[in-house]
């Protein structure tokens, strides 16, 4: 018989489907971290000119990089989305496949 049934194996690689969605919610919360830093930034900038004095000088020491931090954690957070996006998978299937097998004089 010259086809033969002969088990295969081949390799499949893809992004799995549900990387698009943890991505786009990981950029929404990005963006919502940049959002509040934003915020931090404005209300720090608000703050009444005439308070001095050392609880001014804590309350900055603590306060003043929020801004700062949360616009790098909204970068990383960006970052991530894209790397997860990115994501392959390979996924190793067996299947059947028949093949032409020449009939050789060994065979007779």
């Amino acid at each position: 018989m010259p086809y033969q049934p002969i088990l295969t194996r081949r390799a499949r690689t893809f992004t799995p489907p549900e990387a698009y969605e943890i991505a786009r919610q990981l950029r929404s919360l990005g963006q919502t971290t940049h959002d509040l830093g934003r915020q931090a930034a404005s209300l720090l900038q608000g703050l009444n000119s005439d308070w001095q004095g050392r609880s001014r000088e804590r309350f900055f020491q603590v306060y003043a990089s929020l801004p700062r931090r949360a616009d790098g954690a909204g970068s990383l957070a960006g970052r991530l989305a894209g790397q997860i996006e990115s994501m392959k998978v390979t996924v190793w299937e067996t299947a059947w496949e028949m093949v032409w097998q020449a009939d050789s004089p060994l065979n007779d």
